[in-house]
């Protein structure tokens, strides 16, 4: 059996100890990055189909919401489209008619996080109808 002294300045092991301290928060680092970027992915490929619908009602006005979803649907390549919430709205600002077109995606992360284990990815565009 070791004596005291000599077990304080026993230096074999410090590497696995410092990694034991280290590693931990450095890997939840790293896989939080891969979170944000999968993340980041979805919101551009929202964007790209809230996109798809805003050019979708500036060739034709009258677009009905079965032409607008699967313009939606196609723009869509960042995971299964069926799980985007579509909303429609008109409003008029000004004596201008706007179409309002807003996207939810709900995104289940992969690692725990403190606010739960889905978040809501929204896109919305505004189209000025001609009048």
């Amino acid at each position: 059996m070791k004596s005291l002294p000599r077990l304080l300045f026993d230096r074999s092991g410090a590497a696995a100890l410092e990694f034991a301290i280290i590693g931990l928060p450095f890997i939840l680092l790293l896989l939080g990055l891969v979170e944000f970027g999968r993340g980041l992915h979805i919101r551009n490929a929202l964007d790209a189909a809230a996109d798809r619908a805003q050019r979708a009602i500036m060739i034709d006005p009258s677009a009905n919401g079965t032409m607008l979803e699967e313009a939606i649907h196609s723009g869509f390549h960042a995971g299964q489209p069926e799980q985007i919430t579509v909303r429609y709205a008109t409003e008029t600002v000004a004596g201008t008619a706007y179409r309002l077109v807003s996207l939810d995606f709900e995104m289940q992360l992969l690692l725990p996080a403190p606010l739960g284990r889905n978040l809501t990815i929204s896109s919305t565009r505004r189209i000025a109808l001609p009048g």
